[in-house]
């Protein structure tokens, strides 16, 4: 079979527009074959500041745990009490500002978070009140 026919057995169509059964595939001969462009993407060019959508201390509660997580990994150790054991470890904000420093958080285990956090405190506060109404 010539290239000529090969072609043609490639494009061939029926009456209504149909592909041909057995024609070969456009993608015939390309396996392993990369067109690479001069801009194409580079992994890591495009992290950090160097994204266009970065917005800095401007960033929100879940993009700033993300980066902890990204930047620090994810926590092994409580630096409350000291636990390894644990179910879950959270990086934990130490100001309540959020800042991108290492110094303002800590890694603690849930328990100690939520002490820390006083989370216990306001679920009774909350249930004052609504016994109160």
């Amino acid at each position: 079979m010539s290239k000529e026919t090969k072609t043609l057995k490639v494009m061939a169509r029926d009456e209504k527009g149909h592909f041909i059964k057995g024609g070969l595939p456009w993608n015939t001969g390309t396996k392993g074959v990369k067109s690479s462009t001069s801009g194409s993407f580079k992994k890591g060019d495009n992290l950090g500041e160097k994204h266009f959508a970065w917005k800095g201390e401007l960033a929100g509660y879940l993009s700033k745990h993300t980066w902890m997580n990204r930047t620090f990994g994810k926590p092994s150790e409580c630096e409350g009490c000291g636990a390894t054991k644990a179910k879950k470890f959270e990086w934990a904000n130490i100001s309540g500002e959020y800042k991108r420093e290492r110094s303002d958080w800590k890694r603690l285990c849930t328990s100690c978070h939520m002490k820390m956090d006083g989370h216990a405190y306001k679920m009774w506060e909350t249930r004052r009140s609504l016994q109160n109404v």
